[in-house]
């Protein structure tokens, strides 16, 4: 029988780690589930959550007349998963059976900074990318989040593993050396009231240089507001002209939310919050 008649009867995507792994929550159309061809998964790995995504897309074959469309399809949903809506070291990976920059969803990994193993290799050390699959084009990825792009120090790709498909691995120094973001503490949307007074001449009579005199003058805006809304602000919400310096602050540091089971409350927002999934696991306690 010629390949192209049974090309991609097998289909199904995993993945093997000596760490616990477990599917995150996501809100895929239904066809993208069942299809057997895309997950996203979270594990634990030296006290930070490494996120990924795996596809394996239709081949090219005349079984798959619309497989371009259809991998488009499949590797939008994960990509979302993990490069929109998750935080810290993150990876999507698969043999996607398309090449380099064939579908749309290649500028999405550009736009989120993700990029694959063999380009790392190539700016940093000069080296080539080979092919992948048949040893003639490159449908296998491993596009990696920029947080473990710093960790990289080698790329290997293994020909002599699989008969069709070579093995493209990637060495990392630890996740619990991944370096710190300098993060600019921004507050929360504060409920303004439609009126409120404020001093006009606190600016001009203030005695103090114009730094100070500006954290005066939005601490008493703010105080003022508060005085008149008939409910209490929350702190967060507060503090503006306050921050004069950032605070370094390690990504990856607190669980996503765990896939509800049946019967379980099951929230439509599965973004990186750790106030949500506080809120989401005070929910499920409550329900037990």
């Amino acid at each position: 029988m010629p390949s192209s008649e049974h090309s991609g009867s097998w289909k199904g995507v995993g993945v093997l780690s000596k760490t616990p792994v477990r599917h995150i929550p996501k809100s895929w159309p239904q066809e993208i589930l069942q299809s057997s061809r895309a997950m996203a998964v979270t594990t634990l790995i030296d006290d930070v959550w490494l996120t990924g995504g795996v596809v394996y897309g239709e081949p090219d074959s005349q079984h798959y007349p619309s497989r371009l469309q259809h991998n488009e399809a499949l590797l939008q949903p994960v990509v979302s998963s993990v490069g929109f809506l998750s935080a810290g070291p993150r990876f999507v990976a698969g043999d996607w059976n398309v090449s380099m920059d064939e579908l749309p969803v290649f500028g999405t990994l550009a736009s989120l900074g993700l990029k694959d193993l063999q380009d790392v290799a190539y700016e940093r050390w000069g080296i080539q990318p080979r092919p992948t699959c048949k040893a003639r084009t490159r449908k296998d990825f491993c596009f990696l989040s920029p947080e473990l792009q710093q960790l990289l120090v080698q790329v290997d790709v293994i020909d002599d593993a699989w008969p069709d498909h070579a093995i493209i691995q990637g060495h990392f120094h630890r996740l619990r050396t991944c370096v710190s973001r300098d993060v600019w503490r921004m507050p929360t949307e504060f409920p303004w009231p439609q009126t409120w007074q404020v001093d006009s001449a606190l600016w001009r009579t203030s005695p103090l240089e114009p730094a100070a005199r500006y954290k005066e003058l939005w601490n008493a805006i703010e105080k003022s507001a508060v005085r008149v809304l008939p409910f209490p602000v929350a702190k967060h919400a507060m503090g503006r002209a306050q921050t004069v310096t950032t605070t370094q602050a390690k990504t990856g540091k607190f669980a996503p939310i765990r896939v509800g089971r049946r019967g379980d409350f099951q929230p439509h927002f599965h973004g990186s919050s750790f106030r949500h999934a506080q809120w989401v696991r005070q929910v499920h306690r409550l329900q037990a």
